[in-house]
Order: C-alpha cells, then sequence, then structure tokens
C-alpha cells in the first residue's frame, strides 16, 4: 500500500533513480506524501528548468494532489509568478498552500500588489487575508486605505473576525468611507462587536453626527446603542446640544432624558447630565418644535431647579407638547412658582392637557 513506511521508502528511492522516466513518475507520486525527503526532491524537480518547464511541472505536482507540508520555496515562488489567476483549475488550493507558508510566499505576494491590475491586486489581497500571521494582518490593516474600494471592503471583511492593535482605529475612519458598503459594513461592526469599554468620545461624536441627523433605521439604532453607553455617552450629548442640524439637536436631549430616567441609582450619572441644564434651557427658545419638544424632555426628567423660570415661561410655547413636558415638569418639582401661570392657561388647553395641569396643580398644594 501507498501508505506505509516500506511502500514510501521505496517511492522515495525510484524518484532519485538515474532513468529520467522513473524519477519523473515516482516523484510526481512523492509530491503527495509526507516524507522530510520530499521536498529535497521537489526543488531537485524545479532546478535549472524554464518557464515553461516550471509551469508543466508544478502543474503536474498539484494534479497529483500534493501535500500542504510539500511545498518549498521555490515552488512556491513558480506558483505566486505563475498560476494566480482566476481561470487556473487549482487556483484554491495554491492559495491554502500559499497562506499556509506566510514567512514564504507574503513576500512574494507584496511585490505582486504592486502592478497596476486591480483585479489581480484583488486576488492577491485575497490570498494574504486567509494569511494569519503578524506580517500579514499588517499588510490587511494597510490595505484598508487602499485606494481600490474592493479591495478596501474585502480588508474590512477579513480583519473583522480578527485582532490588531491599529484595527478599531480603521474601522473607525471607515464610518467616513465614501464607499457606501465599506461605510455600511464598518457601521455594522461598531454596532455590533466592539465592546462598551472601547467607545471613546471620538467614536461617539462620530456616531452621533453622522447618524442623527436623519430619523431612520440607523438613527434608531445608534439612539440605542448611545443609551446603553450611558455616561460615556453623556459629555459628548451636552456638547452637540449647540450642533447646527436640529435633529442633533432633538435627539441628544431627548437621549440625555432617557439616560437620566434609566440612571436614578447613580447620583454621579443624574449630577453629570445636570451640566446640560443651562444648554437646555436656552433650547427652549429654539426654532424648530421638535428641538424645543426635546429639551422639555429632557428638563423633564433632570429637573433642575435653575432651569425652573424659564420653563414657567416655556408654558406659553405655541408647541403642545412642549407646554405638556412642562406642566407635568413643574408638577413634579412641587414648582409653587408655577401656580399662577397653570391657573390662568388652564381653560384654553385641551381635556387631556387640562387633566395635566389639574395634576400639577395637586402635587404642587401637596408640597
Amino acid at each position: 500500500m501507498i501508505g506505509t513506511k516500506e511502500a514510501k521508502e521505496i517511492i522515495i528511492e525510484q524518484a532519485q533513480s538515474e532513468d529520467p522516466e522513473i524519477c519523473y513518475s515516482a516523484t510526481s507520486y512523492a509530491v503527495g506524501i509526507r516524507h522530510p525527503k520530499v521536498k529535497e526532491l521537489i526543488n531537485t524537480a524545479l532546478t535549472g528548468k524554464n518557464n515553461k518547464e516550471l509551469v508543466t511541472i508544478a502543474n503536474d505536482f498539484l494534479s497529483k494532489n500534493i501535500h500542504t507540508d510539500n511545498f518549498t520555496e521555490t515552488l512556491i515562488a513558480v506558483l505566486v509568478e505563475s498560476f494566480l489567476d482566476k481561470k487556473k483549475t487549482y487556483f484554491d488550493r495554491i492559495a491554502y498552500a500559499l497562506a499556509q507558508n506566510p514567512k514564504i510566499s507574503l513576500p512574494l505576494l507584496k511585490e505582486k500588489l504592486k502592478t497596476k491590475d486591480e483585479s489581480y491586486r484583488l486576488l492577491i489581497a485575497s490570498i494574504i487575508g486567509r494569511m494569519d500571521s503578524n506580517d500579514s494582518k499588517d499588510m490587511m490593516i494597510k490595505l484598508m486605505s487602499d485606494n481600490n474600494p474592493d479591495i478596501r471592503c474585502l480588508s474590512l471583511e477579513t480583519m473583522c473576525s480578527k485582532t490588531h492593535p491599529k484595527l478599531q482605529e480603521e474601522i473607525v475612519s471607515m464610518l467616513h468611507d465614501k464607499d457606501l458598503r465599506i461605510k455600511s459594513k464598518a457601521f455594522e461592526i461598531v454596532l455590533h462587536t466592539l465592546m462598551i469599554e472601547n467607545f471613546d468620545d471620538n467614536l461617539i461624536r462620530i456616531l452621533v453626527q453622522n447618524y442623527l441627523k436623519k430619523n431612520d433605521m440607523n438613527c434608531a439604532r445608534v439612539i440605542l446603542l448611545l443609551k446603553k453607553l450611558e455616561s460615556k455617552a453623556v459629555p459628548v450629548l451636552i456638547e452637540e446640544l449647540q450642533n447646527s442640524d436640529y435633529n442633533i439637536r432633538r435627539f441628544a436631549a431627548e437621549i440625555l432624558c432617557e439616560i437620566t430616567v434609566n440612571s436614578t441609582r447613580s447620583v454621579s450619572k443624574i449630577l453629570q447630565v445636570k451640566k446640560a441644564t443651562k444648554r437646555l434651557t436656552e433650547m427652549l427658545a429654539d426654532p424648530e418644535p421638535k428641538v424645543r419638544r426635546g429639551a422639555a424632555f429632557a428638563l423633564r426628567s433632570i429637573r433642575d431647579v435653575k432651569s425652573l423660570n424659564d420653563m414657567i415661561k416655556g408654558l406659553t410655547d405655541s408647541d403642545l407638547y412642549v407646554r405638556r413636558n412642562l406642566i407635568t415638569c413643574l408638577g413634579d418639582m412641587r414648582a409653587t412658582a408655577a401656580i399662577k401661570t397653570l391657573e390662568k392657561m388652564k381653560p384654553r388647553e385641551d381635556k387631556t392637557t387640562q387633566g395635566l395641569i389639574k395634576k400639577a396643580l395637586q402635587n404642587i398644594k401637596k408640597s
């Protein structure tokens, strides 16, 4: 049997025969077995041959199911030079062999990346992506900023399941990529892969400034994430209360409100949010009704006495939902200074709002 030790020794012996036909035939069998002398036989078979002969011999080795352990530096060089073509029959096997021998193949593949043929460069990048050495990871990190969007996308998809000290930095930079595929993939990775402790002010700011401009699905997902980040998100949200985009101002205020509501057991978090009171109070005069609603909603949860007078003034707001939030807030704060204004406005309001005023006045008078 070919798998027995004795049979292997016979094949190796015949592969060293002086008869060219016996030598070639035995070597073709030998490449498929594991034996310490096989690499030497392969190199001997390749020595002194022209390019056409090298390709023929390498092709024969591949057709004989060459064992992965038997790929020598010389053979790998032949494969890199002549076989990396999508149309080649043995591409997957070659790619696997190259990936298993990064020390030998990576320097050769790096040189091939210098070609101007973009489809060929993408092919090379896909092979490097199969490797798991530190040098190959470094190379893929560099390719994440390649001019070719297909290569950037491939590199991102390859590296997102690996570890590298610069990986997060590159993924964050891809949130600004002009290619929608890359930007979307980077967004998914940030939302579902990064641990909360890895979010810093810069990343949070990028998410806020890029995804809270439009009330869509991505906006909703970022809002959920920011709520989970709680106190880590607060400093950035306070800054963004002054953003020129009204949706960002509005959502920042609403998220601050939610964080406050969900952080009642943590006094430090509530105090941190209270730093936003001044800006939220100013937002009650914002020309955009939705921004004023967001501000009133947030102030309703924060309940900072410093904003009391401005909230009483806000009871005359033209927006119904601004007034309702402020009515509830003043009632919860037991704001006796608001009694006169609340009683005066009650007859002009609808039944629901009148009910809120009645409840607010009852709360205030209890104090």
